[in-house]
């Protein structure tokens, strides 16, 4: 019951769902990442050395305190000689929430897809930016 009660102040607002939709993908992304590295007995320097990175820089990555994009999971999956492959599905409708339209659900999703598209551009040219400085 405290698992349900938690889950429920996580997705309390449309807003508190989205959050917490995100942190949810942020963990399985990096557990995966983890889980993998350990049963191939890969170490982070390991995998800091084939991606051209820090150890503390994979740490940081894995421990979800840095933001990790699409192309750094690719990568990090790489490293261990793996592919990531993504599945979208429906978000399970909550007690608490309305019955929302697949429309409604697209709409949602494009309105936040174009706020967040310039912060994306300009964190992607920061990292080249970074890359091409270290070099």
């Amino acid at each position: 019951m405290g698992n349900e009660n938690w889950v429920g102040r996580q997705t309390a607002t449309p807003q508190a769902r989205r959050l917490y939709e995100e942190e949810r993908l942020i963990l399985w992304a990096t557990e995966a990442i983890a889980e993998t590295m350990e049963k191939q007995g890969r170490t982070r320097a390991a995998v800091a050395d084939a991606l051209g990175t820090s150890r503390p820089n994979v740490t940081q990555l894995l421990g979800g305190s840095r933001n990790m994009t699409l192309r750094t999971l690719a990568a990090l999956a790489h490293a261990c000689g793996m592919r990531v492959s993504l599945k979208l599905e429906p978000l399970p409708r909550l007690d608490h929430e309305p019955e929302v339209t697949a429309l409604a659900q697209w709409q949602d999703f494009a309105r936040w897809r174009r706020q967040e598209s310039d912060s994306v551009v300009d964190e992607f040219i920061a990292e080249r930016r970074a890359e091409a400085a270290r070099e």
